[in-house]
């Protein structure tokens, strides 16, 4: 294992291997990723992987938008299936306060040239012909929407980053970092790394990372619940896929 590089990213979920892409795309080349397993054996392997474009940031709409126009390339560009797919999403609302919302993300979604349009009963019925709609006023329709395998989108950015030079080593944790003059010291099993800059891409773990440099980052797991139902013939009968729904509280 080297001992020197110009960025360490420790984590090797979908954060830390998007990061290394990116920063490989960018000419970074001398940077090495550590991960303590696998990669995306922390939360990323279980996480739904939606793609959404229903955001009330301006800057994260960009993201957003961005995310989804890369994951779109991404197999074709590293030979590595990410398993996206697009089936549009809708939230519906209940009351104005909710639908003047949606009113006012659509034209931030029209600056932003990403599909969005809000809509009546009627056409949630066409997208949705088992919902209740008993108190739905509107939705927020963004056909754009969809999902990603997170493993597998993970890994396509890990060989886009490799591809580029980048470094990925695994079953390698983190044990301890430390200041030494104008240097990170990234302490690991396998040797010592110095380096200009450190990530802490730890996600579950990234407030023990903190620790290790006396910070106290405010960082907690939150526990998630999902149902996994059989076919339903009805619904295979329709002949076509429904959207993902979301009520917003």
């Amino acid at each position: 294992m080297q001992t020197h590089a110009r960025v360490v990213i420790i984590g090797g979920g979908i954060a830390g291997c998007s990061l290394l892409y990116h920063l490989a795309k960018d000419g970074w080349t001398d940077i090495v990723l550590l991960e303590k397993h696998e990669l995306t054996a922390g939360s990323t392997w279980h996480a739904a992987g939606n793609t959404p474009h229903f955001e009330t940031s301006l800057n994260m709409a960009r993201i957003q938008k961005y995310s989804t126009e890369l994951y779109e390339r991404l197999e074709a560009e590293t030979g590595q299936p990410t398993g996206f797919h697009k089936c549009g999403s809708l939230r519906v609302g209940e009351n104005q306060d909710r639908l003047d919302q949606f009113r006012h993300l659509e034209a931030q979604a029209k600056h932003l040239d990403m599909p969005f349009e809000v809509i009546g009963p009627n056409e949630i019925k066409s997208l949705l012909p088992f919902m209740d709609l008993d108190g739905v006023i509107a939705g927020a329709h963004t056909p754009a929407d969809g999902y990603t395998d997170p493993s597998s989108t993970t890994n396509a950015l890990a060989k886009g980053a490799r591809d580029r030079g980048a470094v990925i080593h695994r079953h390698t944790p983190c044990t301890g970092m430390r200041r030494d003059k104008d240097e990170w010291v990234v302490e690991t099993p396998q040797g010592e790394i110095r380096c200009e800059h450190v990530v802490n891409a730890g996600g579950t773990w990234a407030r023990e990372l903190g620790e290790m440099v006396g910070l106290s980052l405010p960082i907690v797991s939150c526990e998630h619940q999902y149902l996994v139902t059989e076919n339903v013939p009805e619904v295979e009968a329709l002949g076509f896929e429904f959207p993902l729904l979301r009520e917003p509280m």
